[in-house]
């Protein structure tokens, strides 16, 4: 089956960036001494000149009323052309109401339509989160031992590649593993590109996507699943961000 993917993305190499009153950097040396510090400053950069109001020190500057938007296929394209991998992932829910309420952002997340994979027991699944994040929540995202491997070989492209909002993104990463504890069906798709407003017609940030996510819809399941509460590794990145690439999105 061919799988038709609803994006129209333009790859422009005209650096504007609408948000900043002086731009933070796109583009960096791969260089750098202390990475670490240096990666920090470099998103807290964009954090201070791109927060709600281009104001960082007024108490308004409230990153949570921020739009965070994936640009990938389509629910209703999906459920028409791969309806069985749509009937499949619906039966992974606890009711049909969560699969409807949830599933449309699940679809949108990937700039293909999701394909089945098993990770059969005493496999394990990934996931990269900053230092200090909440990782108690029902996130469905998550990548394989040997996606993570791949993009540890790309290090200054792993936030674009994996989609990740502004505030999500940090120095320092730690990997926490979900162990499968039987047999299990999962969906795999490419990261679709993100874009990232302040306000409904400021978009401020910009991703690539083109990683790709596991899609666990029964991880809550502690039948199925155990996730680990100590990390397994901390992810130091030798390499400063490079986003140099912006998408202008066709409404």
């Amino acid at each position: 089956m061919i799988k038709m993917k609803n994006i129209s993305i333009i790859i422009s190499l005209a650096f504007f960036f609408s948000c900043a009153p002086i731009k933070p950097s796109l583009t960096s040396s791969s260089e750098c001494t202390n990475c670490t510090l240096e990666r920090v400053e470099f998103w807290n950069r964009w954090l201070d000149v791109c927060a709600p109001g281009n104001d960082a020190s007024s108490t308004s500057a409230d990153w949570s009323s921020t739009t965070f938007r994936t640009v990938g296929v389509t629910y209703e394209g999906f459920k028409t052309e791969d309806s069985l991998d749509y009937v499949a992932m619906v039966d992974l829910y606890a009711s049909e109401e969560l699969a409807k309420k949830y599933l449309p952002s699940v679809i949108l997340s990937g700039s293909d339509y999701p394909d089945k994979a098993l990770i059969t027991k005493g496999m394990y699944l990934t996931k990269l989160v900053k230092i200090g994040a909440d990782i108690s929540g029902f996130s469905i995202y998550y990548i394989t031992p040997k996606e993570l491997e791949r993009l540890k070989m790309k290090p200054s492209r792993i936030e674009q590649e994996l989609g990740l909002p502004l505030t999500s993104n940090a120095g320092v990463y730690l990997v926490y593993k979900m162990h499968a504890l039987d047999d299990n069906v999962v969906f795999q798709s490419d990261v679709a590109p993100t874009v990232q407003y302040t306000s409904p017609s400021e978009a401020v940030y910009w991703t690539s996507g083109g990683a790709t996510q596991t899609l666990v819809l029964n991880n809550g399941n502690t039948n199925l699943w155990v996730k680990d509460t100590i990390p397994s590794d901390t992810l130091k990145i030798q390499m400063l961000p490079n986003i140099n690439q912006r998408l202008n999105l066709k409404e």
